[in-house]
This record gives C-alpha cells, sequence and structure tokens, in this order.
C-alpha cells in the first residue's frame, strides 16, 4: 500500500514557500529544470526528456502548484504536484527513453477570475510565440482522493472551431485509451475548467484529468442525468441537481482540503497513469 511521504506534510503547510520546496527537492536530481516568470506568476519547467528524436509523441504533463490563500491545498492540487513530482525523480534514475517535459504550474485559482487572469494563458501564449509544441497535453487535477479516474468535459470547447474540435476529440480518446490501460476504467464527467482553459483559449487542446470515490462520482453523474432528462422532457430540473457537488469537491478551497481528507490509493492509480503514458 502506497504511503503518502512525509515531506507531504511540510509541502502542504501554510506557511511553506513551494515554489521554493519544489526546486529545493529537485536539487540533489540530475532533472533539468527552470522558472518561466510572467508576470507575477512562476511556472517550474521538469525537462524530464531524454529523447527528443524518438519517435514517440512529445507530450507535456501539468499540474498546478498554487493553491487558495489560507488553505493547505492538500488534494487541490499538491497530490497531483506530489505525485509528478516523485514520479519524475523516479523516472529520471531509470534514464528510459521518453519524449515528456512536465510543468508545475502558478496562477491556476485566479482563473476564477476568468482566464485571461489564469497564470496558464500567458504560459500557453508564451510557449505558442516560443514556438514550443507538444502532441499531447494531460493537465492533473485533484488526484488525491477516490478510486475512479474521469475525464473532465468542458464546455470551453463549444465556442471553438469545428477543426479544433476534432483535435480535442482525438486527445480526448487518446487520454480514454491511457485510462483504460492503466486502471481498466474511466468516465467522463462535466467539471469547473482547470489549466486546459489558458491552454484551448490560446488554441492549444488539453484534456484534465481528475478523480473522485466511486460513490460520489456515480451519483453526481446520477443526478446530472436525470436533470438533463428533466429539461429534454420540458420539465423544470430540481434546483438540487443544480446545485449538487461531490462530497469530495466540497472540501476543495477550505481548511478541510487536508492530508486527512486524502485516500493513499490515489496516488497509486495516478502513478499508473503516468506509467501508461510514459509507454505511449
Amino acid at each position: 500500500m502506497y504511503e503518502i511521504p512525509s515531506e507531504f506534510i511540510e509541502f502542504i503547510r501554510l506557511g511553506c514557500n513551494r515554489l521554493h520546496f519544489i526546486q529545493k527537492y529537485l536539487q540533489n536530481t540530475e532533472i533539468p529544470n527552470y522558472v518561466i516568470q510572467l508576470d507575477d506568476k512562476n511556472h517550474i519547467v521538469i525537462n524530464l526528456c531524454s529523447d527528443s528524436s524518438s519517435n514517440k509523441s512529445k507530450k507535456l504533463l501539468i499540474a498546478h502548484y498554487d493553491r487558495v490563500n489560507g488553505t493547505p491545498g492538500a488534494n487541490d492540487n499538491s497530490s497531483a504536484v506530489f505525485c509528478l513530482l516523485t514520479w519524475a525523480i523516479e523516472q529520471a534514475k531509470k534514464k528510459l527513453s521518453n519524449n515528456i517535459t512536465i510543468i508545475f504550474t502558478d496562477g491556476e485559482e485566479q482563473g476564477q477570475n476568468g482566464v485571461l487572469s489564469q497564470g496558464a494563458y500567458q504560459l500557453a501564449k508564451h510557449l505558442k510565440e516560443e514556438g514550443k509544441t507538444f502532441d499531447e497535453i494531460f493537465v492533473f487535477d485533484c488526484m488525491g482522493r477516490g478510486d475512479v479516474p474521469f475525464i473532465c468535459l468542458s464546455s470551453l470547447t463549444n465556442k471553438t472551431s469545428e477543426e479544433f474540435k476534432k483535435k480535442q476529440q482525438v486527445l480526448e480518446e487518446k487520454a480514454e485509451q491511457l485510462l483504460l490501460k492503466s486502471t481498466g476504467s474511466f468516465m467522463k464527467l462535466p467539471t469547473n475548467y482547470s489549466d486546459d482553459a489558458g491552454f484551448i483559449a490560446n488554441g492549444i487542446p488539453a484534456v484534465v484529468i481528475s478523480m473522485l470515490p466511486k460513490n460520489e462520482a456515480k451519483s453526481y453523474q446520477s443526478c446530472l442525468k436525470k436533470m438533463l432528462l428533466q429539461k429534454k422532457n420540458g420539465m423544470s430540473a430540481d434546483n438540487h441537481f443544480y446545485m449538487y457537488r461531490p462530497e469530495s469537491w466540497k472540501l476543495l478551497h477550505t481548511m478541510g482540503d487536508d492530508i486527512s481528507s486524502l485516500t493513499p490509493e490515489s496516488f497509486e492509480i495516478m502513478h499508473k497513469i503516468l506509467n501508461e503514458i510514459l509507454k505511449n
């Protein structure tokens, strides 16, 4: 059974400088890393890529390391950051051929004020201007609680071109295959946007992967289906279906988003997903 590393406690401490923590954590490794500073945001880039000439797809893996002020942010989004961090170090030691870049983004939580205020928007714009492209972009958010991985369905793509929608669909299908191969099952659920928003706004496809306990995911899906059926039949959908949020999501942005709310098996599941990404 996976045990959450003791260093995780320091990472979610309220006074922790998370930028410095990640930099120090990488200090004694051979992994090239640097910071892209845009406005007041600091995005940490880990160049895990060991074979840029490989036929393997160029992949960008993203997790935001910022959190809502005054909260531990254990699930949102320390769990995904720590999984990616420890996994990257493991892979670097193995020296296996890969074509993977990891970016820990800053300013995701500011996206509540609109996509343009999100740190990932300026980052995606910068990467685009620099001519840095990726075949597949996977965003990991809230991966520390639950046993069912799911692909986040965003309404943002409704406003994009048909060409973009096709590319986004191809990427979502790729994500589906990865989740099936690594965990044997997955779901697709509508959620609020994450760092995918900044990339999509720049015309770059990106898919968010998250996780929930099975009972919460099933209940949420059931409520949404009933709501859609009510609307289809011309009925007024019950307000509580609009307002329903899984219990795990109610903890986010509160002091309840602490280590006691996490499930260690979730970390194992994310590692399996990352290992499957490495294979392809």
